[in-house]
Formats: C-alpha cells, structure tokens, sequence
C-alpha cells in the first residue's frame, strides 16, 4: 500500500492507498485513491497540566464522497495541490481502520464502504 496524505484544492486533507494513473506516454493523467478519508484534527478539551505542554489533540476519519460506494475513486491531478508522506500514527490509524472495513466486508460479503466515523 501507498499510504499518501494529499492538500486537495478544496482544502480536503484526504488520505488514501494513492496509485498513479499512466497514459500511453507516461505522462500521469490522475490518481486513484482507495479507501479515500478526510482526516480532521480535533482539538481535545483537556486541560494542559503543564503550560508549555503540548495541546492533546484527536483524530477524525470521514469518507471522502460519503455517497459513492466505490472504493477506488480517480482524482484529476490539477486538484492536488499537494502529496505528502503522513506521520507515522496517522498512517496507522488509517491502515487499522480500512483492514476493519475489509474484513468486515469478507465476512458479510458487502462491497459497501463505511460511513461512520471513527475517531482516535
């Protein structure tokens, strides 16, 4: 898996397993995102203890096109405005999350995505 976190012009952070899409001359005509999820960073409303302390913050998973029940969904290139490896616990996260959705999948035999949202 090609794990990407992608700056899309919409302002979307989206992160997918991104693949290129090649045109006969090699030229990328577009990215194909699987299992594409807008990533949110919520604040948590904890109280700092200390007051050089970092703030404590959580993360939020979000289908990308919440009404499409494709998995692999293509992305013109002219719409990124940016690709960039994600830090390290993002990536997990996200890799967790979408192996829940594949074996649940497996066992109810659905193609469906998953709608609800998974916060860490």
């Amino acid at each position: 898996m090609s794990v990407k976190l992608v700056l899309l012009k919409s302002g979307e952070d989206v992160i997918a397993d991104f693949q290129e899409m090649i045109a006969g001359d090699d030229q990328v005509v577009g990215y194909l995102a699987s299992y594409p999820y807008v990533v949110k960073i919520n604040r948590a409303e904890v109280p700092q203890e200390e007051p050089d302390e970092p703030a404590k913050v959580g993360l939020s998973f979000f289908p990308w096109m919440p009404l499409s029940q494709d998995k692999n969904i293509p992305i013109d290139p002219t719409w990124i405005v940016t690709m960039v490896e994600p830090v390290e616990q993002v990536k997990e996260s996200y890799e967790e999350k979408v192996n829940v959705i594949k074996e649940k999948c497996a066992t109810s035999g659905s193609d469906e995505r998953e709608d609800a949202t998974v916060a860490d």
